[in-house]
């Protein structure tokens, strides 16, 4: 039923839809229309389709998409239709290639490349997110496979899911929280957003994020195992990885000649310890 709706906002009932992902929380479709348009469907998954909160989560994500994506030089998809029951939404298709895929399927050198680009994405992304009001808004689920090369324009990176963003300080709700360490998942979450499920996590959290996907730009590996499972001793375990995982990033970015500026911001961000962390651009990157 929701599916049939979604296909009817799009205004062709013969496009031509495929999986493109799924997970525990929804569902993702690519509609391909006979006029040659492209949009993308989300739906709750199967598990979740007649829950409350699965359906917050998506009008929360169409709110998102709604607001940032009128904003100049944005960096999310446009938002086409949200069910007013959250049951689907149909968004924006950006051609392209992940930061997952680039990583996967290009050289050192061209991966090199881009990191500015990601940088300066990213500047105009936290800006957006982070200098909401009335309260900072935190994406909470940056990496690699959530951001969009546009295939036009190598500068210009697009996140393309923003189900996970919550205001600072958010905490999950509910009683049964899905644990997230020593699962060797969530590799690009912050020790702090991973421990406290967001109670504790502010800006400083998505530079971690922004820190491990360019890590994954580089190397086409994640910097950390998040191997323990006791929170107790998860960031002990993060701050004994951390000395390797800055040597070999330091160590490529000069092999690749990444600018010294970039390199260093990007050393900072991938600390375990979000004190230790930047919550800010630096001034070169800001308005890029």
């Amino acid at each position: 039923m929701s599916f049939g709706a979604a296909l009817a906002v799009i205004g062709d009932p013969r496009a031509d839809c495929s999986l493109l992902y799924s997970s525990y929380q929804s569902v993702v479709f690519l509609a391909r229309m006979p006029s040659g348009s492209r949009a993308i469907v989300k739906l709750p998954s199967d598990e979740l389709i007649d829950s409350e909160f699965a359906q917050y989560r998506l009008r929360n994500e169409a709110d998102v998409l709604r607001v940032q994506g009128l904003r100049e030089r944005r960096r999310v998809p446009m938002l086409y239709h949200v069910d007013p029951q959250g049951r689907f939404l149909v968004r924006e298709f950006i051609r392209g290639s992940t930061i997952q895929d680039v990583a996967l399927m290009t050289g050192s050198a061209r991966r090199a490349q881009l990191l500015p680009a990601l940088l300066c994405a990213s500047s105009t992304l936290f800006h957006a997110f982070h200098g909401a009001r009335p309260e900072a808004l935190l994406i909470r689920d940056l990496k690699p496979k959530n951001l969009v090369v546009a295939a036009e324009n190598d500068d210009h990176t697009v996140l393309v899911d923003v189900g996970s963003v919550r205001p600072a300080g958010h905490q999950a709700a509910g009683s049964k929280k899905r644990v997230r360490l020593g699962t060797r998942r969530s590799l690009y979450s912050s020790p702090e957003l991973l421990i406290s499920h967001g109670l504790t996590a502010d800006e400083a959290s998505d530079f971690f994020s922004l820190g491990a996907t360019a890590f994954y730009l580089l190397f086409a590996r994640a910097p950390y195992s998040n191997s323990e499972s006791n929170p107790a001793r998860a960031v002990d375990r993060y701050l004994s990885e951390y000395g390797s995982v800055q040597a070999d990033w330091l160590e490529a970015c000069k092999r690749w000649h990444v600018a010294q500026t970039l390199a260093r911001f990007v050393a900072y961000c991938l600390h375990p310890l979000p004190a230790v962390r930047p919550k800010t651009h630096p001034d070169g990157f800001n308005g890029l």
